[in-house]
């Protein structure tokens, strides 16, 4: 089940959720430069193309020890993805996201 953040007020803005071994979509807010994705307790896959909401991650993915954040910075206009896919590795994760603008 997809996710949408609500338009931040200010940033960074945080953000939380459960995300299973199938693909969670999370639509990102507009202005988002740089997002950190991470999980105390688990292992996630996360995805920017191939992927579809509710569906298995595909091959094309990279991986987040549990216990571990990754810092990504977004292109810019097209370049810009509008959404990104999370998944548990093993099963059931709580997501912790920071939203950074420029």
């Amino acid at each position: 089940m997809s996710e949408t953040i609500p338009k931040p007020n200010f940033f960074p803005y945080f953000y939380n959720f459960t995300a299973g071994t199938n693909a969670v979509e999370i639509e990102l807010p507009s202005k988002t430069r740089t997002l950190t994705i991470g999980s105390a307790s688990a292992a996630l896959f996360i995805a920017l193309e191939g992927a579809s909401d509710g569906a298995a991650m595909p091959s094309h993915k990279a991986f987040i020890p549990s216990g571990n954040y990754i810092s990504l910075k977004l292109g810019r206009n097209k370049e810009k993805p509008r959404s990104i896919f999370i998944a548990g590795q093993t099963g059931s994760a709580s997501v912790s996201m920071i939203l950074e603008e420029e």
